[in-house]
């Protein structure tokens, strides 16, 4: 019986082993770094709990509440960085943000994939108080 308990712990062990305390997802956002950190503070303020807004370096600290995946919620830092998109022209419509974050359980065991949601609504919720992309209207 002992054996089989043993047994059962490791395989708990090795499935629980992969999810590290923290997982880093990140997105490309098209628009200036600036713009996007702010809508990402509003939705920081909108949504969830802003624990530190560094607009300096583009740094924000966010809590997520508890849910249905995670009992007590998540610590969130998000990074912004301005990178350019390759279109070999300069402005705006060639400049795009790189948004990382950092995503920390909150002593919670077992998070079934919530960490993974918080950053998708995250980053959508971005993405819809951005400006629309212009259309290239150009004929040929």
């Amino acid at each position: 019986m002992l054996k089989i308990v043993s047994f059962f712990l490791g395989l708990l062990g090795l499935f629980a082993l992969p999810q590290s305390a923290f997982a880093q997802k990140e997105r490309f956002i098209s628009g200036e770094p600036e713009k996007v950190f702010q809508a990402a503070v509003e939705v920081a303020k909108d949504h969830y709990t802003a624990v530190a807004i560094n607009g300096e370096e583009m740094i924000l600290s966010y809590r997520t509440p508890a849910g249905m995946r995670a009992a007590t919620g998540y610590d969130v830092t998000a990074t912004f960085e301005r990178r350019p998109r390759g279109c070999g022209e300069t402005g705006p419509a060639c400049v795009q943000t790189l948004i990382r974050l950092k995503v920390s359980k909150r002593h919670a065991a077992f998070t079934w994939g919530g960490g993974d949601a918080a950053a998708r609504d995250f980053f959508r919720w971005i993405e819809d108080r951005l400006p629309p992309k212009p259309v290239n209207t150009k004929s040929q």
